[in-house]
């Protein structure tokens, strides 16, 4: 697995699971993903690009809960869902809930529950 940049602590501590995970083979930057809100065309930086051991690639935005619902949150999660099955990847939106079990590090558990779920559904 290659280090990554990370801008928040939920990202630096998503990237600590990762080291743990059995499931993940590589972390990368993903290409911007183009988008549009109030009429002009905008560039989305998604954190990061995981390759699993089966192959699939998942692209991961990591966001606090509170923002789920977010308008600009919304329009780029549907830019890159629509992305992601034109290129044949995978698109998951994580939070603290997912990163951390009773306020410690969740290691892998949900983690990879989410992961593996993925390929049972059509993200």
């Amino acid at each position: 697995k290659e280090p990554s940049t990370y801008l928040s602590s939920y990202e630096r501590d998503f990237l600590k699971i990762c080291d743990y995970s059995k499931l993940i083979v590589s972390i990368e930057i993903p290409d911007p993903i183009e988008y549009k809100i109030a009429g002009g065309n905008h560039n989305y930086y998604p954190d990061f690009l995981i390759t699993t051991d089966s192959g699939m690639k998942i692209i991961i935005e990591i966001k606090a809960y509170n923002m789920l619902y977010d308008k600009k949150v919304l329009v780029k999660k549907y830019a890159a869902k629509k992305w992601c099955r034109k290129n044949g990847m995978k698109y998951i939106i994580l939070t603290e809930k997912d990163i951390y079990l009773n306020g410690e590090y969740n290691e892998t558990i949900v983690l990879n529950a989410r992961l593996s779920n993925l390929s049972n559904n059509n993200n």
